[in-house]
């Protein structure tokens, strides 16, 4: 997933994502909740990628049970937006696994930062 973000790769998502993917950014300003893999891949195609010149997500530290197939990845990244700003970022991801492919990205990060970036 970080490869396909940081290839800026909307459509590189395809194969990693079931047909039925979820993504949240709870309790953020961005508020997103979308469901199924053509409006997620939609999502980061039209709204997300054209915003940015460059990503650069990097993980810092990645917790997994298999058994319950969740992943939650805490990353840091470094971004640079089409207007030339560039700005550094931390997070987590909580990815749910089913069957191989990612059925769930639930991700919190610092917000504001973004804010102030893209305006």
């Amino acid at each position: 997933m970080f490869e396909r973000f940081n290839a800026l790769d909307a459509e590189g998502l395809s194969p990693l994502v079931s047909d039925g993917v979820k993504h949240s950014a709870p309790g953020t300003q961005f508020g997103i909740h979308l469901e199924g893999k053509s409006v997620f891949i939609a999502y980061f195609r039209e709204k997300v990628f054209p915003k940015f010149e460059k990503v650069h997500f990097m993980s810092d530290n990645m917790y997994e049970d298999a058994e319950a197939g969740v992943v939650v990845t805490e990353w840091h990244g470094d971004f640079l937006t089409k207007a030339g700003k560039p700005f550094s970022s931390k997070g987590v991801f909580v990815v749910v696994m089913t069957d191989g492919k990612i059925d769930w990205v639930r991700e919190y990060f610092d917000t504001e930062k973004t804010k102030q970036a893209m305006s």
